[in-house]
């Protein structure tokens, strides 16, 4: 007749009860059996996480060549094979890990991971083990397809054409510069250039973004903490990207080399908060996203092109320009966007010194006339 050896120096007989009663014993007792059966200490880890995690019922039954599963409607004295007990619960083990487990992937330094898909309602949820991250990790949001897609649509390599009139599109969206500010009209202009450009911007876009998301408190209003609206967070992101406008027009503008380097430059660090997953924390965008570079997304190509091609990008000299201020020129002596506004130029500049010096000139062809 089989006999189970001492566990954990409590006697054979006690065990069953006493492990049903105490489950950190259960857990103990099963860590010293896979011990003893020449399991490593990464899969003895595993298997007691398991366990605590319920993944693995905690009135295990373990005796020293053998070990079942043995639910709580089934005797605890009754000697189970192990795959009886797998036969009665109609899955294997590794499908029972695989209804339990999900696959993510962290959304601020991309490194993959498999977590739990249920942890209970006290803050107890995983985190990233890159030591410089520690991003929090959510079953649902941080979905490896998911997070994969999102970054394999954003990664995409666009043309230098494509990125010319996306930067073109950009700093001239809304009002033109120089002109009073029409706040509903700026924000009209700024959802039909994301519409037009849909593939430079990630998902949720612009209905939220970590920009936004940042100036929110989670305290709660107990606290003295607030949220914003599905509404409010799709404004203010809107505001954001006309605030990088502001910001690409200035830098478009500058004379200066080393001014115009550092300005975009800012506009590379708004764009990183711009295209980042929302879901990514405070403390960690703090460390991750400003210490180490962006990602080459369809958003930093542009700003990129632009950092590249800033000798060429000039503003239309016409003052009354209203189709493009903002271009970059073909050939070194372009002065104007386009023929239209050259010719509007040429024919003001015309009328202009012929309202100063035509009677003059009139005077002087008639005297040449007389004589």
């Amino acid at each position: 007749m089989f006999r189970p050896k001492r566990m954990c120096g409590i006697r054979p007989s006690a065990t069953p009860r006493r492990m049903a009663e105490d489950p950190q014993l259960a857990i103990r007792a099963a860590s010293h059996t896979f011990r003893q059966a020449g399991l490593s200490a990464v899969s003895r880890l595993l298997l007691c996480l398991s366990m605590q995690h319920s993944l693995l019922p905690l009135n295990l039954v373990i005796y020293s060549d053998r070990m079942c599963y043995v639910s709580q409607r089934v005797n605890q004295a009754s000697k189970m094979s192990y795959a009886n007990c797998l036969a009665a619960t109609g899955m294997t083990h590794s499908n029972r890990l695989a209804a339990k487990t999900v696959e993510i992937r962290c959304p601020a330094c991309g490194r993959p991971a498999t977590i739990f898909r249920e942890y209970p309602n006290d803050g107890s949820k995983p985190h990233c083990d890159n030591f410089n991250c520690q991003q929090q990790l959510d079953p649902v949001a941080h979905e490896l397809r998911a997070i994969d897609a999102r970054v394999r649509k954003s990664m995409q390599r666009f043309p230098a054409r494509r990125l010319r009139a996306f930067l073109e599109g950009l700093v001239n969206t809304g009002v033109p510069a120089g002109m009073r500010a029409n706040e509903r009209e700026d924000r009209r202009a700024a959802e039909y250039f994301i519409r037009k450009f849909r593939d430079f911007f990630p998902e949720p876009f612009p209905e939220t973004s970590l920009s936004v998301v940042l100036l929110e408190d989670p305290r709660g209003p107990k606290f003295g903490g607030f949220t914003f609206s599905q509404e409010q967070r799709r404004q203010l992101s809107l505001g954001r990207l006309l605030g990088l406008r502001n910001r690409l027009r200035f830098a478009w503008s500058a004379e200066d080399v080393d001014r115009k380097e550092w300005l975009v430059f800012d506009c590379r660090k708004s764009a990183r908060f711009l295209t980042a997953h929302p879901s990514i924390e405070r403390v960690v965008a703090e460390k991750v996203l400003i210490d180490e570079p962006p990602p080459y997304d369809g958003f930093q190509q542009a700003l990129r092109y632009f950092q590249r091609n800033g000798h060429i990008a000039r503003r239309c000299v016409y003052r009354r320009c209203d189709l493009s201020q903002f271009f970059f020129a073909e050939h070194p002596n372009q002065r104007y966007c386009s023929e239209i506004c050259s010719e509007a130029a040429r024919s003001e500049a015309k009328n202009l010194w012929w309202s100063q010096n035509g009677t003059e000139w009139r005077k002087k062809r008639s005297d040449q006339k007389q004589k």
